[in-house]
């Protein structure tokens, strides 16, 4: 790995939006989804001792970290629950890891590393079974226009059955890098 490259990595694992300008100069979509996680997550609840504590998202789940609300170990997050920023990053990285994986299972049809990212990071948003269930995954997967397919993300904007400005521009973000 060159120099140039692990100050990158060292970038994205800063998160913000740091990661955010340089994802499209990374060179895999696991560090782009990661990036694109990181931008719209955010690291919340960070105590005085530089720990993170769970806290309700905007759908009333307990989550902690970078957006976990199940633990590596498959317990669920709970109120009360705090963990170190390190083990923020490890879980986040091993749901990417997850996600990545189901995504390829999933998807039957060629995909650019920029489509991976994309369907990674709303994989890691609204989980492998609802992206299973999906008429963007039945449109990939039965080899529709891409347009049409990407139009897709901009179904996964509510909570609670209304939309949310912070999901809209995320998806956004992932309808365009699913296009580039």
């Amino acid at each position: 790995m060159t120099t140039k490259q692990k100050k990158m990595l060292s970038l994205v694992a800063l998160g913000g939006g740091a990661a955010f300008l340089i994802y499209k100069l990374m060179g895999n979509a696991r560090a782009k989804a990661i990036s694109i996680i990181k931008e719209f997550e955010g690291l919340e609840v960070l105590n005085d001792d530089g720990s993170v504590s769970a806290y309700y998202d905007q759908g009333g789940v307990p989550t902690i970290g970078w957006g976990t609300t199940r633990y590596s170990n498959g317990q669920d997050v709970r109120i009360g629950d705090t963990i170190t920023q390190a083990r923020a990053e490890q879980e986040l990285n091993s749901e990417v890891d997850e996600k990545q994986q189901g995504v390829k299972e999933l998807v039957t049809v060629p995909l650019s590393e920029n489509q991976l990212a994309a369907l990674i990071s709303l994989a890691y948003n609204i989980g492998l079974g609802a992206l299973q269930s999906s008429s963007l995954l039945r449109k990939l997967n039965q080899g529709s226009n891409m347009q049409d397919v990407a139009n897709e993300f901009d179904r996964w904007v509510n909570v609670n059955g209304a939309p949310v400005s912070g999901l809209i521009r995320r998806r956004k973000e992932e309808k365009q890098l699913f296009l580039s």
